[in-house]
């Protein structure tokens, strides 16, 4: 069923909705895509050139904006993000996530999108296998044996309740 999508000034569907308001963010939405594929025509005025420009203003109107061009040969894209909010090294990772996901999507797009991955093998394996190498040798004892083993050695504090420190040894 198509839908239709109708046009609303922005300013109106805050006076609308009347948002918690700030001045440190946006009152409606706090993260965009935008997908440019429109393919206009390069405006032709007499004895003028005229050519779009990139224009870099250094700041973010939204805490994450992501926007993309369909040019001839394939896409381009920026990401732009709020520093305050996000370190760099973070949006290298999602933008590299992002273009892992949208390789994976061209090779074969029949496949689910939950049978996608966002991550390159190496670092799946890092994150499944090598983050979670937690093996630890235990004595071969039951828990509470060995919870009345460690409790039976003076260490330092055992406890907190309130603001007492305490340390609780077995009595013999």
């Amino acid at each position: 069923m198509p839908m239709t999508i109708r046009s609303y000034q922005l300013e109106k569907l805050v006076e609308e909705l009347q948002p918690e308001r700030a001045l440190s963010y946006n009152p409606i939405f706090q993260v965009m895509f935008v997908l440019h594929n429109a393919t206009g025509a390069a405006a032709q005025l007499p004895n003028v050139t005229v050519a779009p420009l990139d224009v870099d203003t250094g700041i973010s109107k939204f805490d994450l904006a992501l926007s993309l061009v369909e040019e001839a040969d394939g896409m381009t894209g920026y990401l732009e993000y709020n520093v305050d909010l996000f370190a760099e090294e973070t949006m290298r990772r999602f933008w590299r996530h992002f273009q892992t996901l949208l390789v994976s999507i061209a090779a074969d797009p029949n496949q689910p999108i939950a049978a996608f991955s966002l991550m390159e093998e190496d670092e799946r394996r890092q994150v499944v296998v090598g983050w979670n190498e937690t093996t630890a040798v235990y004595p071969n004892q039951s828990i509470h044996q060995h919870f009345e083993q460690q409790s039976a050695q003076p260490s330092g504090q055992s406890y907190l309740f309130g603001q007492r420190l305490g340390n609780h040894c077995p009595r013999k």
